[in-house]
């Protein structure tokens, strides 16, 4: 997981941005460049593995070029306790460069409240 470390030292000051986003491939995650908006990479780990205690109360946006691993962080993060969590998944540019082929995305979405 890369990017997170600056997530909780916030969270831990207690102190809670409104969103975080979750992507499952190689992203920068320097929010000085982006926004305000927390940007986390899980590409490399096991989902099994992470620990996303961070997302407690949290909206959480789900990015990622595979169903089952979207379905599988989607889970974790209602399970950590996140008040919000959306979640998609789509072919990745390098498989489908034009988006010529018709796409399987998938779109999730559970409201805690």
């Amino acid at each position: 997981m890369k990017g997170h470390h600056d997530l909780i030292k916030l969270r831990m000051a207690r102190k809670t941005p409104a969103s975080v986003c979750l992507y499952d491939f190689p992203m920068d995650t320097d929010w000085a460049k982006w926004g305000e908006i927390p940007r986390i990479t899980v590409h490399d780990d096991q989902v099994i593995d992470l620990d996303l205690r961070f997302v407690v109360g949290m909206t959480v946006m789900i990015e990622s070029h595979n169903q089952d691993r979207a379905e599988h962080l989607f889970d974790k993060c209602v399970s950590a306790g996140a008040a919000i969590v959306a979640a998609s998944n789509y072919p990745s540019p390098k498989d489908d460069p034009y988006s010529r082929v018709k796409s399987n995305t998938r779109f999730y979405f559970r409201d805690q409240a």
